[in-house]
């Protein structure tokens, strides 16, 4: 085998190389997308959770401020 096809066997496998790590990294990053868009809506719920906690709490201190 001649130092060109050599070389040119290097080049091939690398790229195939990378080309696999490309793919994978971008799998994993979807993944991980996927993962934060369920965080950030379990955010969004316990933050809505807690504004209706505070209303709650809001309103019973009003109730219990009031004169009997």
């Amino acid at each position: 085998m001649s130092r060109v096809a050599v070389i040119l066997n290097v080049f091939t496998k690398t790229i195939a190389r990378l080309e696999a790590l490309a793919k994978r990294n971008r799998r994993r990053a979807s993944v991980k997308s996927a993962k934060a868009d369920v965080l950030d809506t379990q955010a969004q719920e316990l933050l809505k959770e807690a504004e209706t906690a505070d209303k709650a709490a809001s309103r019973l201190k009003g109730f219990l401020e009031e004169p009997v």
